[in-house]
């Protein structure tokens, strides 16, 4: 009774936190930081962010032993029914764009955009925050986002 809800934001490709610190400063309320890194995970933990440890797509590269955060199909459990996800802060891996790196992009096995274009197909936010390094093709991810999710603002 009284107060007012605080907006809810999940976060994808976590790391150890830092744009999930912004949020919580920014008022925003986490509903899940999801991250395949174990010791990020334990920061976020640390940090008493609720934290999901999993590889954010299908098909872990061979070795990983962790689960695949869903994606694709059913109920992730974050929201009740009628309630909205106000914001998802995705930070893809930028290895595959970077100009320090090898700049193989969509066929680097850790480019993130598929992924998180089917995270958002699945959790419908109102608002979407993609941020990654100079060389990702941001004009390209926003038009495949209009395409499959019907809106984006570049």
């Amino acid at each position: 009774p009284g107060g007012t809800v605080k907006p809810r934001c999940v976060e994808l490709f976590a790391g150890g936190g830092g744009a999930a610190l912004g949020l919580r400063a920014a008022g925003f309320s986490s509903l899940a930081c999801v991250e395949a890194d174990a010791a990020a995970c334990r920061t976020l933990t640390g940090a008493g962010f609720p934290t999901v440890q999993g590889w954010i797509g299908t098909d872990p590269p061979a070795g990983v032993e962790i689960p695949c955060w869903p994606t694709d199909a059913g109920d992730v459990g974050l929201v009740a029914q009628g309630e909205e996800i106000d914001v998802v802060w995705a930070s893809p891996p930028c290895q595959p764009w970077s100009m320090a790196g090898k700049q193989e992009g969509h066929s680097d096995s850790r480019e993130g955009s598929a992924a998180t274009i089917a995270a958002l197909r699945l959790l419908r936010p109102q608002f979407v925050i993609v941020e990654n390094v100079r060389g990702f093709p941001a004009h390209d991810f926003a038009a495949q986002l209009v395409d499959e999710i019907g809106r984006a603002h570049v």
